[in-house]
């Protein structure tokens, strides 16, 4: 049976069930089978004056799936309409669920389960539909399957009013719970409120419409949005003028510390909406609670997670055709801590102005400026890179005709007792995946004093400064052209080839090769508690490689002078060798008559490591005969050798001997002793 057939042949059982002036003594029975009424299919319908019940049997829709079975059964005597009963629905999964029903002067009003509703009808086409605790559940697995779910849970309030001239929905949503397949998306606890009025069905129907977020958390793919610290509350007053919906006014608030309002008008004469014009007004904007609630989890899949960013954003955006794209945003009294202390900013102030005159349309998804201006203005009071303390600084950026961003005029900025001065910054290409940023810059000396201690090293003198020309920034890796140097303990060090990537994100990678020239021993040895040396060292790491700033390949050689002076060493010191080598003294000296001498001269000492999958490689001046390798090779008398026996050294253990060699006491009576 076709739906009209359908339709009519429910009316007519509606009239005969509920109908005031139905007969008593009027007996009948019908069944029918496989007939559709709006898209629902009912395998087999019975009813009759008898029992005075309804039973749709078999229940289906193409969307929703099997619905089950539905009885209706009035109770009433022989003489009076059907004013009540109860009703039954039999679920394809889950138990029987129980309810009942009663009409009114206007309407009727039933009982299903958890849920209650009611419909009302009166005078020039007013209709009301009101429903409590629906449980979001009933929607079947065959929809919420078919939405990309596997669990919705959670319960729904709606009322719905109808005139002839606007409609009225309001919508609670309480415990809100679902999950997709792949995880990518989900929610907990959600309460939501959608208040929404469409009015004006003429030439220029109009649309206002107010959603709130009350509580709960939710997953939207990278973006994690934990329970609102206060509600959130987003409002759109909109009417429809031709092809296109003109957005009056649209705001977004959450107590005092958010809020946002501006107009749009958008055209949907294809697929995807295009924005013709469009404003933002940004009067207040917390930037702690807005990064808490949204951008923190995506800037933690940048590694930026532990960023806590505090102050606020004010400012305006407009897009306009005849102006193009225009953003004017200023800060004020901004502060960025690290709970990873790898940068930290107090007191920060700018403004950033963009225009980008050839984007007189954008279309959602295509958000791609075509001539973007853009100036940079900021200063701070206080800053720190990686627990090095950054002083008070500003600077200013400007893009150049040809769209590369620079600076306009060198920015000094001050570490500890030097500082960094920028002469050349240029950053080509810096909204696109093939950015280009390349600098030219210098180090003003630096005392590895205040460094060292900064950081929580070994405080040892010197000074660091250095060259940075031909810096550059590409596909995410920061590397430098030219080379460091580093004035330390009376010789130099130079950093050559460094490389970094992801600097601030997950696992950092560095690589770079230092050269050592000509290093103090004495210097070296009693900053380290190493025991006490004398003489001139240079050396080498190279193919140096960190991840995560921690060493994992390396080649490092280390080799003293012939034309140095005084070339001694203490017992300590040869304890220490002998220990990171695993060999000992030579047989010259048997170990009574190390304890006569303080010190020993030497002719050369030199040791070499070559780090690869967690395993040093040792090496020395020369191999030996028994197998081993010569680190310290004796000078005059007393002489004394040092070999090494362990070719293979297990990286972890050679740190923590290294560490415990530094942790160790000297031994009392030697000149190593304090």
């Amino acid at each position: 049976m076709k739906t009209p057939t359908g339709i009519f042949l429910l009316q007519l059982l509606t009239l005969a069930l509920l109908s005031p002036n139905a007969r008593a003594d009027l007996a009948w029975r019908l069944e029918a089978a496989q007939i559709t009424v709006a898209g629902f299919s009912v395998d087999r319908l019975e009813a009759g004056s008898g029992d005075q019940s309804l039973k749709l049997a078999g229940i289906e829709h193409p969307m929703v799936g099997p619905v089950g079975t539905l009885v209706v059964a009035c109770r009433r005597d022989d003489r009076a309409p059907c004013d009540n009963g109860e009703l039954e629905w039999q679920r394809p999964e889950g138990d029987p669920l129980g309810g009942e029903f009663s009409r009114l002067a206007d309407g009727i009003r039933l009982q299903l389960g958890p849920s209650h509703w009611s419909y009302r009808w009166g005078t020039e086409g007013r209709q009301q539909l009101e429903a409590t605790e629906i449980p979001l559940d009933w929607l079947g697995p065959k929809l919420i399957g078919q939405s990309g779910l596997v669990d919705l849970d959670g319960t729904l309030a709606v009322t719905f009013e109808l005139t002839e001239a606007e409609m009225n929905i309001h919508l609670d949503i309480e415990a809100l719970a679902f999950d997709t397949r792949d995880g990518r998306f989900a929610g907990g606890g959600l309460s939501l409120g959608l208040d929404a009025r469409l009015h004006d069905w003429g030439s220029r129907p109009s649309l206002t419409a107010d959603l709130e977020w009350r509580g709960g958390e939710a997953l939207l793919g990278p973006v994690y949005l934990p329970p609102p610290e206060q509600s959130w509350r987003v409002r759109m007053v909109a009417a429809r003028l031709g092809q296109s919906w003109v957005v009056d006014e649209w705001s977004i608030a959450a107590g005092q510390g958010m809020r946002l309002h501006g107009d749009a008008r958008l055209a949907f004469d294809t697929g995807m909406p295009a924005i013709e014009r469009a404003g933002l007004n940004i009067e207040r904007l917390e930037l702690g609670p807005l990064w808490r609630h949204g951008l923190q989890s995506l800037a933690a899949s940048f590694g930026f997670g532990e960023l806590e960013p505090g102050g606020l954003l004010s400012g305006s955006i407009s897009l306009e055709p005849e102006t193009g794209l225009a953003m004017n945003l200023m800060l004020s009294d901004v502060s960025i801590s690290d709970e990873r202390d790898r940068i930290r900013i107090d007191g920060l102030r700018g403004r950033i102005d963009w225009r980008d005159a050839g984007s007189s349309e954008l279309v959602l998804g295509d958000l791609v400026p075509r001539d973007p201006q853009l100036r940079v203005s900021l200063a701070w009071d206080d800053a720190g890179l990686l627990q090095i303390p950054l002083g008070a600084s500003g600077l200013e950026l400007a893009s150049r005709k040809d769209g590369a961003l620079t600076l306009v005029e060198p920015w000094s900025l001050p570490i500890l007792d030097g500082r960094l001065v920028v002469e050349h910054f240029e950053w080509r290409d810096w909204l696109s995946e093939n950015r280009d940023l390349r600098l030219d810059a210098y180090l003003e000396p630096v005392e590895l004093s205040a460094l060292t201690h900064a950081l929580g090293w070994v405080e040892f003198g010197g000074r660091v400064a250095g060259q940075f020309n031909g810096l550059r920034l590409a596909g995410g890796t920061l590397a430098l052209d030219g080379g460091l140097q580093v004035d330390l303990f009376s010789g130099q060090a130079r950093v050559e080839d460094l490389s970094v990537e992801r600097f601030f994100g997950s696992l950092p990678a560095l690589s770079a090769n230092i050269e050592l020239e000509r290093l103090n021993l004495e210097q070296l040895t009693s900053t380290f508690e190493f025991g006490h040396m004398q003489g001139l060292v240079s050396g080498h790491i190279h193919d140096l490689r960190l991840l995560d700033w921690q060493p994992v390949a390396f080649d490092a050689w280390f080799e003293t002078l012939k034309d140095s002076d005084n070339r001694r060493i203490s017992q300590r010191a040869i304890n220490s060798l002998s220990s990171i080598g695993g060999g000992g003294g030579g047989a010259a000296l048997s170990g009574t008559l190390l304890s006569w001498f303080d010190d020993f001269p030497y002719q050369k000492v030199a040791l070499g490591c070559r780090l690869s999958n967690n395993v040093c490689r040792m090496r020395g001046i020369e191999k030996t005969e028994s197998g081993g390798y010569l680190i310290v090779k004796g000078r005059s008398i007393p002489h004394l050798d040092v070999i090494g026996y362990q070719q293979r050294v297990d990286w972890p253990r050679l740190v923590a001997q290294l560490q415990a060699i530094s942790e160790s006491s000297p031994v009392v009576g030697t000149p190593d002793a304090p």
